[in-house]
């Protein structure tokens, strides 16, 4: 087993954290508090759901302890806040999914704009209260019973965020479907349609929300233009991690961080949609700068001339 000390108590605030190996084919492994830290999910398998298994992740405070269900091998984590334990909003009625009727639980993190929740679907259009107090620009849904793809809301897919969806377990372009209810999220709810993916009757749902906050995160769209003097995504911050996504063709996610390469140029790549080892490439894939992500590659992925989306974080 291997220690990770994280920079806050996460037993006293709700932490979504999440794991992939560097060195060899695995899955990635993401647990969160209100699920229960002993559980975890696989970004990139839509086949299975929540999974217990204590040997993942084990949390003790500030101590993450990677046990043995896990390889002999170089790993990533990554911790995101969320609200106190204490302070989780159980009788939210701000949608029509409600903590009395629909089991609906909810930590929020107003200061770092991330929330997580855990509902019971119900089969119908609803709205679902997040806690935040602007309009989610980052969303990712999954059943916690397995069999669905990972639904993504993300503010940038062209002029229709509202209308497309992407599967953070694949690789494929953004769809057209009633999956938001094409209804765009507003500062006290975001929306579901029927998709089973994001309310299948009596299934239990987790989902995970961001909005952008002036010097930590920031969601949007850029141009690409096919150059390795690819475009500037300036944010304001340097950022930790960074998500990159071409929306209209099979490409896929893009996991860029300065902790695998602590220097701006970005050699070490991971593919959320995969369960590939680290890709280190000979020429940096993107910079990472005190004010954002330069890219610097010219492939498809990340620099198609088309429209691809970001997602980034500071530290």
């Amino acid at each position: 087993s291997t220690n990770v000390t994280c920079n806050w108590d996460m037993d006293v605030y709700d932490t979504l954290i999440i794991t992939k190996n560097r060195d060899s084919a695995e899955a990635w492994y993401v647990s969160n508090a209100i699920d229960g830290y002993n559980k975890y999910d696989s970004w990139d398998n839509n086949a299975i759901g929540v999974t217990t298994d204590a040997n993942v992740h084990a949390v003790s405070g500030a101590t993450l302890t990677l046990g043995s269900t896990l390889s002999n091998d170089a790993y990533v984590v990554e911790f995101h806040k969320a609200g106190l334990v204490a302070s989780r909003d159980t009788t939210n009625s701000d949608g029509s999914i409600t903590g009395a009727g629909d089991s609906l639980i909810i930590s929020a993190n107003t200061t770092s704009g991330f929330s997580m929740l855990t509902f019971t679907g119900g089969g119908i259009a609803d709205t679902v209260g997040h806690g935040l107090t602007q309009a989610p620009e980052f969303i990712i849904t999954h059943s916690d019973n397995g069999g669905d793809q990972h639904a993504v809301y993300h503010v940038g897919v062209a002029s229709d965020a509202e209308t497309d969806y992407l599967a953070l377990d694949t690789n494929a372009a953004a769809v057209d479907t009633d999956m938001w209810n094409d209804t765009a999220p507003t500062a006290s709810v975001y929306s579901i349609g029927t998709s089973t993916y994001a309310s299948r009757s009596g299934a239990t749902f987790t989902t995970f929300l961001w909005h952008g906050v002036e010097g930590y995160s920031a969601f949007g769209p850029y141009e690409g233009n096919s150059s390795s003097d690819g475009p500037m995504l300036n944010a304001g911050f340097l950022p930790t991690s960074s998500l990159l996504k071409r929306i209209d063709s099979s490409e896929s996610w893009y996991s860029h961080d300065i902790v695998r390469s602590p220097y701006n140029e970005t050699l070490a790549l991971l593919y959320v949609d995969g369960t590939n080892a680290e890709v280190t490439t000979t020429a940096n894939q993107i910079d990472m700068n005190s004010n954002g992500v330069k890219i610097r590659a010219s492939n498809n992925g990340i620099n198609a001339s088309h429209t691809l989306i970001y997602s980034m974080w500071g530290g």
